[in-house]
Parts: C-alpha cells; sequence; structure tokens
C-alpha cells in the first residue's frame, strides 16, 4: 500500500462533470462539458522554506550569503563559503536588527519570515 505522502504527491486526473444543458434560442439546447479539478483535491499548502542556521551548509547557504554581500553589505562582507558559521549568524542578526525585529526573534536564523521582510525592505534593495 501506497504512503499517504507518495498518494498526495501524485498527479490527480481531472473529474469529468456531468453534462450541462443550457437553454438556448428557438427551442435548441446548448450541451456544456467541463472539466474541474474538485477543490478538496488541491494542495493549497505553501511549502515551507528551510530554516537555515549555524552549522548549516551547502548552495542554499551559499546563496544566501551571496545575496546578503550584494543587498546588505553593511551587515556582511564575509566571503562565500556556503558554511553557515558566526559571520552569517551576525549578519543576519543585523539584518533582524535594521528590520527592527522583537528581541526574542534577533536569533540569527534565516527563515521564511526574515527572507519576507528582507526582499521588502527598503533598506536592503539594490540601488539602480
Amino acid at each position: 500500500m501506497a504512503s499517504h505522502e507518495s498518494i498526495k504527491n501524485k498527479s490527480r486526473p481531472k473529474l469529468p462533470l456531468p453534462a450541462v444543458l443550457i437553454g438556448g434560442v428557438g427551442g435548441g439546447f446548448l450541451l456544456l462539458t467541463a472539466f474541474l479539478e474538485t477543490v478538496a483535491d488541491r494542495d493549497f499548502s505553501i511549502p515551507e522554506r528551510e530554516i537555515l542556521k549555524i552549522g548549516d551548509q551547502g548552495p542554499d547557504v551559499a546563496e544566501l550569503q551571496n545575496t546578503l554581500r550584494k543587498k546588505a553589505p553593511q551587515c556582511y562582507q564575509s566571503s562565500v563559503t556556503g558554511f553557515y558559521g558566526e559571520a552569517t549568524e551576525r549578519g543576519v542578526k543585523c539584518i533582524q536588527d535594521v528590520m527592527h525585529f522583537p528581541v526574542p526573534e534577533k536569533d540569527g536564523r534565516w527563515g521564511p519570515k526574515t527572507e519576507s521582510r528582507f526582499n521588502t525592505d527598503s533598506h536592503f534593495q539594490i540601488k539602480k
């Protein structure tokens, strides 16, 4: 038996609706058939991006570091290494400070909230 996860990720076929008759002019009828993917079958969940933190490494960290160097040089001037160390954590804390995050949220971790605010904050827009 397939797991719930593998069933959830399979594409679902569109379900045919019953034919619908729509009244026409002069006694004629128009036959309308439509296909609909039911709302119950849709996956409305937003994929949650992984939270990056001290000790993480890989291309996601390198991409973050490169973005910080370009858009937040006042907070991050270190090398792009692909390793989330103390320099990256300090840079993220600086960004969270500039964006006035409350103290408990200035944790130096890069998650959906920090990323979303960073991408819309005028302090971190590349000047043209």
